[in-house]
């Protein structure tokens, strides 16, 4: 499960965001998921939990906010942007290959306009940290 290795960072940088900034605890770190990656939000709230108990200090009492990023795409055909809940629906076998590699959503998506697969992603995929709060 990589969702283990993905907020093992998230715990990590707050780590360093704290000892940086030094803040004597963290409040809130907020984490933004895109959409096409397809995390499990449930193993991530999960996974925190245990990994800010053995984070050093400042973190150890944050609160997770994730927010969600919607999927985005604009057709370099037609240019039209649409949403993945505007295409055909994928089986777990290609939202699996897509939540590995989103790439590959060029594969099984296409425009819903011109059915051109060839789109840009504008939004909605990976995670980052959006902000880390916290007080000195």
């Amino acid at each position: 499960m990589h969702e283990w290795a993905l907020v093992d960072s998230v715990v990590k940088a707050a780590e360093a965001v704290a000892r940086e900034s030094s803040l004597k605890t963290v409040g809130e770190i907020v984490l933004v998921l895109g959409e096409l990656q397809s995390i499990d939000r449930q193993a991530v709230d999960t996974i925190f939990a245990e990994l800010k108990a053995r984070a050093a200090e400042p973190v150890r009492n944050a609160r997770l906010v994730v927010e969600s990023e919607p999927t985005v795409f604009k057709c370099r055909a037609c240019g039209k942007t649409f949403a993945e809940k505007d295409c055909a629906a994928l089986d777990p076998v290609e939202k699996e290959a897509v939540h590995f590699l989103p790439e590959a959503a060029r594969v099984y998506i296409k425009c819903p306009a011109c059915k051109s697969p060839d789109f840009k992603l504008e939004k909605g995929r990976g995670i980052y940290v959006r902000e880390i709060r916290g007080e000195q």
